[in-house]
């Protein structure tokens, strides 16, 4: 048996999903049905770097960031010491800089991409000498500025990218590969008659190559969607205890609605979603907050609910022969990394 060691998380999952033709494919779970019940150890990991981070990804040994800083914008991490290894990237508007809009993709054991929508440029970069290997302009046959999507998270399959665009008050999961137009995958129709705005619905995307298929996590819903890579549904699974829904007219009441899905990781075998399981009020108040990673099989089957005495505004897992360990962000703490 696998030995389990932590930095962060609980989940919970839902089976409940209808797809857009109005067909029914909804499964619910409860809590208890989660093979074990596994109280994660906590180690916060102390660099000698300003963090801010935006967004991340852990592949082999290395931990590759993303900052909301000025300078420094990305940073390489050893896993095992956590010195930092390679730091590059100004923001600025210079041909070799970058903007807001940035991405970290994960590829491959050889590669992986900073996408900049600011400034419509993708690099690519070799592991592990984190040397440039192209830079390449981001084409969408959307030439107005306008129209173009910018992604909330973007994924690669190694050929297409797979992503979520909130726009006007739209949500759309949209595949896309460089020098064409984006396809739309799947619209939320049903989730656009209940509410106004998307983001009541809005969420995180995980995506498995190897097992043709994309998950969408809710935020404010707890539940998550299966996909396959064409935008298909598959099922929707639902988790009970399941929230109250709070709402505003057309809309959820997202103060005062429990928050759930905050962020999505996969791997091979599984996939991980981080539960919150408290409204912005309750979060803001003082005491002790106890959360979870959920993990699920790629058919939507529950596997471990590992608990953690915090919260965290993301993760990542780290997995080998074994064990399985997460990485996670603190935000609140001047060294964010557990």
């Amino acid at each position: 048996m696998k030995k389990i060691v932590f930095f962060g998380i609980c989940l919970i999952v839902l089976f409940g999903c209808i797809n857009q033709n109005g067909k029914e494919n909804i499964h619910s779970i409860s809590e208890e049905d989660f093979k074990e019940h596994i109280e994660l150890i906590e180690e916060r990991k102390v660099t000698k770097e300003m963090l801010n981070v935006r967004n991340f990804f852990v592949q082999d040994s290395f931990l590759i960031i993303a900052n909301s800083r000025k300078d420094s914008i990305f940073m390489a991490f050893d896993l095992l010491t956590f010195k930092c290894l390679h730091a590059w990237g100004l923001r600025g508007h210079g041909p070799a800089e970058h903007g807001l809009f940035t991405h970290t993709i994960k590829l491959s054991r050889d590669n992986f991409q900073i996408a900049d929508f600011s400034r419509y440029r993708i690099d690519t970069y070799a592991l592990p000498s984190f040397n440039l290997v192209s830079s390449d302009n981001i084409v969408n046959e959307r030439n107005d500025r306008a129209l173009r999507h910018i992604p909330q998270k973007l994924l690669s399959d190694g050929q297409y990218y797979y992503y979520d665009n909130f726009v006007k008050h739209e949500l759309f999961l949209s595949k896309w590969q460089n020098g064409e137009a984006p396809e739309e995958l799947y619209t939320f129709d049903r989730y656009k008659e209940l509410y106004k705005s998307a983001s009541s619905y809005w969420g995180s995307l995980g995506l498995s190559k190897e097992h043709n298929r994309l998950v969408y996590a809710y935020k404010f819903l707890r539940q998550f969607d299966l996909f396959d890579l064409e935008g298909n549904h598959i099922k929707t699974i639902k988790i009970n205890p399941y929230p109250i829904l709070y709402e505003r007219g057309k809309n959820l009441d997202r103060e005062n609605s429990t928050m759930c899905y905050m962020a999505v990781r996969t791997s091979i075998n599984s996939f991980y979603m981080y539960y919150v399981g408290y409204t912005k009020k309750e979060m803001e108040e003082k005491g002790e907050k106890v959360t979870y990673i959920e993990e699920f099989d790629w058919d939507g089957n529950p596997i471990n609910r590992y608990k953690i005495s915090r919260y965290i505004s993301d993760f990542d897992l780290i997995e080998d022969e074994e064990q399985i360990s997460f990485i996670a962000i603190d935000e609140k703490n001047d060294n964010p990394l557990m």
